[in-house]
């Protein structure tokens, strides 16, 4: 049940990180230069396991794919902001986000904005991909997208057993950019 794991903690000038060859406080100006976007968003996984099987990932096995709630979400998200609010988004690098169930989507969507007010970065399977479902995260906070070009069609088929084609890729990445979005 990923709802009964802790938060993720920073503890800005309390917590040590190795630079150039010895132990430094980890301070918010060290997190900003090392970090993605400019340590601005938060990284975030709201699922584990997957139903793909591509062959060059860990995560063959079939298994279930659990879900954090939106509720344990939100709830992680105001407590960073109330201890840190540099925060300004969340980077989402589950690539299984975009694939939620509708109610869940539609849920997130409705109570980001309403009650943490962070817009938020995510990553996309190309074949995954639709007007729809990007129009309803867009008015959810979605500000940028990424989208993996994986091979070619032969590759993806024969080697990875992944179900992206070009033409998926493209379609995908089509509507993104259609909807405005980079």
């Amino acid at each position: 049940d990923l709802d009964l794991l802790p938060f993720p903690i920073f503890r800005f000038d309390r917590d040590v990180v190795l630079l150039d060859g010895k132990l430094q406080a980890y301070t918010w100006n060290i997190h900003q230069r090392y970090a993605d976007w400019h340590g601005r968003y938060i990284d975030m996984i709201t699922t584990r396991g997957c139903p793909f099987t591509c062959t060059y990932c860990c995560n063959v096995d079939f298994g279930d794919v659990r879900r954090t709630s939106v509720a344990r979400i939100l709830d992680q998200l105001k407590d960073l902001k109330q201890r840190h609010p540099e925060f300004i988004g969340i980077n989402i690098q589950d690539d299984l986000f975009f694939t939620g169930p509708t109610k869940w989507v539609d849920e997130f969507c409705r109570r980001l904005g309403a009650e943490v007010g962070m817009s938020f970065i995510a990553r996309m399977v190309p074949r995954m991909i639709t007007q729809e479902r990007i129009a309803r995260f867009k008015e959810g906070g979605l500000q940028y997208v990424t989208v993996g070009l994986e091979g070619s069609d032969r590759t993806n088929k024969t080697l990875y057993h992944r179900g992206e084609s070009r033409a998926t890729f493209l379609r995908g990445a089509r509507a993104v950019l259609e909807s405005g979005l980079h």
